[in-house]
């Protein structure tokens, strides 16, 4: 058995600010501003969108963005699917039984993600799942509130692709990431 270790790195990380960083502060607070603009007191689902997608290099974020659309597509639907039964059924009036149903809905989510044989979108899928089944208020539409989530997630998608393409590269290899 491995020794566990509270520090990952043997060394004293160089601590210096930078692009990755900028480049993260930006694209949060776009999308803080987006959210401002549009009238949405949900910024922080477009913020954690843009923090997952900036990425070392151009080509990572790229990667990573594709998945995270993928998984909040995928969730999205699930989420809407999921919450419309759930309201219909009566289900969501009982709160441990939903929250129960919720968390064993995750199966079926990250098996269909292995089945598209995209393992690296599960967890992008069961967030966007749970932040559509779980944040919900009583009185939303269950369709329009997993499209304002989903779009809200693909602002910040949008936002750190364009803001990691805009914004100079990475030249030297002893910038702080």
């Amino acid at each position: 058995m491995k020794k566990f270790d509270f520090f990952e790195l043997d060394e004293v990380p160089n601590l210096r600010v930078g692009r990755r960083i900028i480049k993260t502060v930006i694209a949060v607070f776009i999308c803080a501003i987006i959210a401002y603009f549009r009238g949405t007191s949900t910024a922080i689902v477009s913020m954690v969108a843009a923090v997952i997608c900036i990425q070392e290099t151009r080509d990572k974020s790229v990667t990573n963005a594709v998945n995270r659309i993928i998984g909040t597509i995928l969730g999205g639907l699930l989420g809407a699917g999921c919450l419309y039964f759930a309201r219909l059924t009566g289900l969501y009036g009982i709160v441990p039984l939903y929250y129960l149903f919720v968390s064993v809905m995750l199966i079926p989510i990250i098996l269909l993600t292995l089945l598209m044989r995209r393992p690296s979108v599960s967890a992008f899928s069961c967030i966007v799942f749970l932040m559509v089944t779980v944040t919900v208020s009583p009185g939303a539409g269950p369709v329009m509130y997993a499209v304002d989530r989903t779009i809200e997630t693909l602002i910040g998608i949008v936002v750190a692709l364009l803001v990691n393409r805009l914004l100079p590269k990475i030249k030297k290899s002893g910038d702080a990431e």
